[in-house]
């Protein structure tokens, strides 16, 4: 499969992450005013933004459905094995769901906030604080 590039080199390509193409694609900062580590580090945590799975946070739902899934379990007893196996299943798999959603939920915000803050960043490159030191 072949690598996608996206090529940022001013303001307005930025929108062009809103819709990343499907992975693997790899991003190249061409912005004035980033140092090269700044560039490398950037483009590492826009790619990690932009093609996010949610896993973590869908792990954590499935660790945090299964206290209602033990509820449910305990709770049906007079229920057919079959249903309640169901239903208790049903429960896990809509926590860890709902996990992995507030995860895509999570890294859309986040990517947002970096488009932004890049956004800023290269509509006024000489804003950004200068550290030199003064001749004596």
């Amino acid at each position: 499969m072949a690598t996608a590039d996206i090529h940022i080199r001013r303001a307005a390509d930025l929108d062009r992450l809103r819709r990343p193409p499907r992975p693997p694609f790899r991003i190249r900062l061409d912005l004035p005013g980033l140092s090269e580590e700044d560039r490398a580090l950037t483009e590492a945590r826009l790619a990690r933004l932009a093609a996010p799975c949610g896993c973590t946070e869908g792990a954590i739902g499935l660790l945090a459905g299964l206290l209602p899934a033990a509820l449910v379990w305990m709770g049906t007893v007079q229920m057919a094995t079959l249903a309640r196996t169901g239903l208790t299943l049903g429960v896990v798999v809509l926590a860890m769901l709902a996990g992995k959603l507030v995860g895509l939920a999570r890294a859309r915000l986040r990517l947002g906030r970096e488009l932004e803050r890049l956004r800023c960043r290269a509509k006024h490159p000489a804003s950004r604080a200068q550290n030199v030191t003064p001749d004596r």
